[in-house]
């Protein structure tokens, strides 16, 4: 009840923002949190589909050999389990017409 608010409001009274002039610990000093400070984040580079394509590739594989332990009953636990893997098929199919829409880009570009 009525002391636990008590001892809530107590303990953010007690905590006091970070000051801009505060030196950082971490760097012995020698730097202020500051908004300055801090770089900018690099420049993201265009996503590359044939990454990705790679990748759903990979889940489609997994969810092909797991198809077939399913449809041959070879091991029990993995039935059903080519069913998390499916939807990796039709992603690849869009990774791939991606892949090949940024390669004819670059090919333009060049």
């Amino acid at each position: 009840g009525a002391g636990a608010s008590r001892g809530a409001a107590a303990a953010a009274s007690s905590e006091r923002p970070i000051e801009p002039e505060q030196k950082s610990a971490s760097t012995g000093g020698s730097m202020t949190a500051t908004a300055e400070t801090v770089p900018p984040p690099p420049p993201i580079n265009d996503l590359s589909w044939k990454v990705v394509a790679q990748m759903y590739a990979c889940g489609t594989l997994a969810s092909a050999i797991l198809g077939i332990v399913h449809y041959f009953d070879a091991a029990e636990p993995l039935r059903g389990a080519w069913v998390i893997f499916a939807p990796f098929c039709p992603s690849l199919l869009y990774a791939l017409w991606r892949h090949r829409q940024q390669r004819a880009v670059k090919c333009k570009e060049s």
